[in-house]
């Protein structure tokens, strides 16, 4: 898609209800469990890796929507797992706890489970893989601005990306597809219906024929 020549952001960046508060660019940008479907798809359209750097043709950044998926789930699943670690220590630790103190046994110390290390754990894990997911949004701001010629500076790009996460989101959802047009998808590659990946190159180039060569006599003798 060739750049259009704007100074300005189409879409306003506390305007993310234009399309109702039920339209994906609004719900994947307010929860955090479906960010990974609006992000990925602003990304594809924007031909950027799940690393957020640019694809050498944009048929190979169909693979960012499937990959960052992928990276979500497993973060999601990672986490719940510690929550749940800690959440059936800590009840059995008060359990064991109230039983000691029924019993009175002072010789008898229960022996509660430390839990603060997992805790610390999960605190690790949310830092690193948001950092990581704020650093996506912020490379696809800047690509956005690079693309349609907009002004601005990487600086703000990141304090309002850190600052204000959901509306950034969803003024770039809004800013590389024209909703009005267009419907909006859950599970596309670009968030919208496949007849209009060619908008965005996404599909594969198809080779020319080649020309059918005459076999000569001595090639036949050498067949």
């Amino acid at each position: 898609r060739q750049p259009r020549r704007e100074i300005h952001w189409n879409a306003g960046l506390c305007s993310c209800c234009d399309h109702g508060p039920c339209h994906p660019s609004f719900i994947g940008a307010v929860l955090p469990c479906c960010s990974c479907f609006l992000l990925s798809q602003v990304m594809t359209r924007l031909n950027l890796n799940s690393c957020g750097c640019r694809c050498g043709a944009p048929s190979r950044s169909r693979s960012t929507f499937e990959v960052l998926f992928v990276k979500f789930a497993l973060y999601y699943i990672i986490r719940i797992g510690i929550l749940y670690v800690t959440w059936s220590n800590g009840s059995r630790g008060s359990s064991t706890e109230k039983e000691w103190n029924a019993s009175s046994n002072e010789g008898d110390e229960p022996e509660v489970p430390f839990i603060g290390d997992w805790r610390k754990v999960g605190f690790v894990i949310d830092g690193i893989f948001w950092f990581y997911v704020l650093c996506l949004l912020v490379r696809a701001r800047v690509a956005i601005r690079e693309r349609y010629l907009i002004p601005g500076s990487k600086v703000w790009d990141f304090i309002s990306s850190a600052l204000l996460f959901p509306c950034v989101l969803s003024q770039a959802a809004r800013q590389t597809a024209d909703y009005t047009s267009n419907s909006a998808r859950w599970c596309t590659d670009t968030g919208l219906e496949e007849r209009y990946d060619s908008e965005y190159g996404l599909e594969d180039p198809v080779l020319p024929l080649q020309p059918l060569r005459s076999v000569s006599v001595e090639d036949r003798e050498l067949l």
